[in-house]
């Protein structure tokens, strides 16, 4: 009795019990995995995306519009710190 409450702590220990919750956590686990591949993508967009825009110097650019646009407390603060 004492072994079963263990083994229901630890999903992995427990696994060869039983085929459908071992197909059931394969599949979270292969959900998730298709989710990190998405923000990898994503993550490898935004890093092509500014190395262009530092390549062509536009960052500068893009930094000054942003600090325009920004209330002037906020730059005051940024500044200060």
């Amino acid at each position: 009795m004492k072994l079963k409450s263990v083994l229901a702590k630890y999903p992995l220990a427990n696994l060869h019990q039983d085929r459908d919750a071992t197909k059931r956590y394969l599949g979270s686990i292969k959900a998730h995995l298709g989710l990190i591949k998405k923000i990898k993508l994503v993550f490898g967009v935004l890093i092509v995306i500014f190395g262009f825009l530092i390549l062509f110097e536009l960052d500068r650019h893009l930094e000054a519009s942003l600090t325009d646009m920004l209330p002037e407390v906020w730059v005051n603060f940024i500044t200060k710190f």
